[in-house]
């Protein structure tokens, strides 16, 4: 992990600000379907300036952290020490277009009263090759509606009479161009950046036929509709479907499992799992055989 977070380190150190670029990802869904847009913006020498001291300061307050781990990622883990996870580039569904807008000469520029509120932004070092993204949120947007945002300068405060964008001092993820990986700082701002919970759902939906195949659940349709309310629950039962655990699990040993750790599940006749909202949690763990663990 240190070596990792070293080569970055240096990297962002040696990083000109004259090859810092100011991208905005923008995101639109319609439905079921999600598309990805990518808006260029100029930027001054002090905003380069602020972009590689964000990172620098990030990296060395990992680098400081003690007995900090480097993991692959995993939707579901939740680690019992401080951890960076790492996927990838080839796995993110989304970036791959985004990194070809990036390099496109025919992007728009982000204009703010075109009210496209940025979904996220993603600020690229092109000497250093590794590229900042952070979410987006719509209350770091200063507007003359409502509450009237003033700034001050040499003692004298001023009305802003257009919308600003403000930026803070956090980092989500680093993609590292060179190594072709994304480093994840905050995995629930990352997963947003890129839908991943939307992703998870398209996969759940793709194989439900497996669900149904292997007959441990009474009512199929109505356990999905249960855990898309809630996105641990989404990511759960996405790693069971990519899993391999679903093989080696029968009607036999899940009631075997509920009996041996008193969960109280209840079967029907044929020994299918009964779906209750008050279980769902129970069952997703008897799929991921998380109790034989």
């Amino acid at each position: 992990m240190l070596i990792v977070l070293k080569d970055i380190r240096q990297r962002f150190a040696r990083a000109s600000h004259e090859r810092v670029k100011l991208f905005f990802i923008i995101r639109t869904r319609r439905e079921n379907e999600i598309k990805y847009g990518v808006l260029k913006a100029h930027i001054t020498y002090d905003i380069c300036e602020t972009f590689i001291d964000i990172a620098k300061k990030k990296i060395d307050e990992l680098l400081e952290t003690e007995d900090l781990r480097l993991e692959r990622y995993d939707p579901v883990a939740v680690w019992d020490q401080p951890t960076v996870e790492f996927i990838e580039g080839n796995k993110v569904k989304q970036l791959n277009k985004i990194l070809k807008d990036m390099e496109s000469p025919d992007l728009d520029n982000y204009v703010s009263e075109t009210k496209k509120v940025p979904w996220a932004y993603a600020a690229k070092m092109d000497d250093a090759k590794l590229i900042l993204f952070r979410k987006f949120s719509s209350s770091i947007i200063l507007r003359r509606k409502g509450w009237i945002p003033l700034f001050v300068k040499d003692g004298v405060f001023s009305r802003l009479e257009e919308p600003a964008l403000t930026i803070d001092e956090e980092i989500d993820c680093i993609y590292d161009i060179k190594e072709e990986k994304l480093y994840v700082l905050n995995k629930k701002e990352f997963e947003a950046i890129f839908s991943f919970i939307e992703m998870f759902v398209q996969v759940i939906e793709a194989k439900k036929s497996t669900l149904i195949h292997i007959d441990l659940v009474d009512d199929v349709d109505l356990f999905v509709q249960f855990c898309r309310n809630e996105p641990k629950k989404i990511r759960k039962l996405y790693s069971i479907l990519e899993s391999s655990t679903l093989q080696n699990l029968t009607a036999d040993t899940a009631k075997q499992i509920s009996k041996q750790h008193d969960l109280g599940l209840d079967f029907t006749p044929t020994g299918q799992m009964a779906v209750k909202p008050k279980d769902i949690w129970r069952i997703l763990k008897v799929l991921a055989d998380d109790y034989s663990v």
